[in-house]
């Protein structure tokens, strides 16, 4: 039975892949095979990360949908001054989703209520469907 050369105490098991040392259990990290000596040696190395693991997909996405936010709040402002400038000759509006499937609906112009009203029926077919195709694959109960 081969003792530890780290501790002395133990029965060695492993051996330390940058010195070569028997090592027990308790005196070798997992997950770098290393000796507890070695291991604080080659520590800042490890710790360093590369600078493409610095983001996570979660603050990505993040930010796209906050750059898509802006990006579609800067037209809707444009939109609207267009209407003022154009003196009402002019017709407009966007409807917006945030919260599927009621709808953000804004409308300038002579047209306006029209446009609106017909959002206004388009988000209601779309409840009507989410609800028909939701109750198709629910489950029944025995």
């Amino acid at each position: 039975m081969i003792k530890c050369e780290l501790c002395g105490r133990r029965e060695a098991r492993y051996v330390c892949q940058e010195c070569g040392r028997r090592v027990c259990e308790l005196c070798i990290d997992p997950y770098t095979w290393t000796c507890i000596d070695c291991l604080e040696k080659i520590k800042p190395k490890l710790t360093r990360m590369p600078a493409t693991q610095t983001t996570t997909p979660i603050n990505t996405m993040a930010k796209i949908f906050t750059i898509g936010f802006i990006v579609i709040f800067i037209g809707m402002i444009i939109m609207m001054i267009a209407a003022i400038l154009g003196a009402g000759q002019v017709s407009g509006g966007i409807v917006i989703f945030p919260f599927i499937p009621i709808p953000l609906i804004i409308g300038y112009g002579p047209e306006a209520l029209s446009g609106i009203i017909i959002a206004i029926v388009l988000a209601a077919i779309m409840i009507v469907l989410i609800l028909i195709l939701t109750r198709k694959t629910m489950p029944t109960s025995l």
